[in-house]
C-alpha cells in the first residue's frame, strides 16, 4: 500500500525594499490623499456655490414679487362708459405712445407696476399689457365717471378718490393670450376679473414681468 507524501509551497516573500523606496511609496500615498481631499474641497465649494446661486435668484425673484405688482382690468363690452373711455385711451396711447387711466380702488397702483387689459366680446378675449411711468395728481377726465360705481351692476361709490396713472404699452416675447394669461393665474375654469384687481399668484407675475421688454 503506497502513501502519498504531501508537499507544501512556501509563501511567497516580499522583496525586500530599500529605504528611498518605502520614502518614495509614502510620498505617493501622501500625494493620492492630499489629491482626494482637495477634490473633495472643490465639490464641496462647487455645491456651495451653486447653493448660493438658487439662494440669490430665488431672493431676487422675491424681491421682485414685492417691488412690482401687476394688476388687471376687464374692459366690458356691454359698458358703453367703459368702452368709449377705453378707445380715448387707446387713442391717447397710438398719439402720444402713453395714455391716462386710473388706479385701482385702494390706490395701490405705483410707478413700474403691470397693468394688463381684458378687452373683446367673450370667448374672443385679447390681451393688452402696459406699465406705469408715472404718477401725479393730475385732474381726473372729464369723460370719467366720478360720482358714481363704474360697473353698471355694481353698487358702489364715488371713484372720484382714485388717482390719475400714466401708462405705457409694453411689448412682450410672444403674444400673450387670454387663454394663457388666465391659465397661469391660477384662475378657476370661467372666473373672469370684474374690476381693477391685483395678480395674487407670484408664479404669473414673474413670468409676465419675464417676458416683456
Amino acid at each position: 500500500m503506497s502513501s502519498t507524501t504531501m508537499t507544501t509551497t512556501p509563501a511567497k516573500r516580499k522583496p525586500n525594499r530599500s529605504k528611498e523606496e518605502i520614502v518614495d511609496a509614502k510620498a505617493a500615498r501622501k500625494v493620492e490623499r492630499e489629491t482626494k481631499a482637495a477634490r473633495k474641497v472643490e465639490r464641496e465649494t462647487k455645491k456651495a456655490a451653486r447653493k448660493v446661486e438658487r439662494e440669490t435668484k430665488k431672493a431676487a425673484k422675491v424681491a421682485m414679487s414685492r417691488a412690482c405688482q401687476v394688476y388687471t382690468t376687464r374692459i366690458s363690452p356691454n359698458n358703453k362708459n367703459a368702452m368709449r373711455d377705453y378707445s380715448i385711451f387707446e387713442e391717447q396711447v397710438r398719439k402720444f405712445g402713453a395714455g391716462l387711466w386710473d388706479k385701482d380702488s385702494k390706490n395701490k397702483m405705483k410707478v413700474g407696476d403691470l397693468w394688463c387689459t381684458v378687452v373683446g366680446e367673450t370667448g374672443h378675449e385679447t390681451m393688452q399689457i402696459f406699465k406705469l411711468v408715472e404718477d401725479d395728481h393730475w385732474d381726473r377726465e372729464s369723460t370719467w365717471k366720478s360720482d358714481c360705481s363704474y360697473s353698471d351692476y355694481h353698487e358702489g361709490g364715488s371713484v372720484e378718490h382714485r388717482c390719475v396713472i400714466r401708462v405705457v404699452q409694453v411689448t412682450t416675447a410672444h403674444l400673450i393670450t387670454w387663454e394663457e394669461f388666465h391659465e397661469k393665474t391660477g384662475w378657476k375654469q370661467g372666473y373672469m376679473a370684474r374690476r381693477t384687481m391685483r395678480i395674487l399668484n407670484s408664479a404669473c407675475r414673474i413670468w409676465l414681468r419675464d417676458i416683456t421688454n
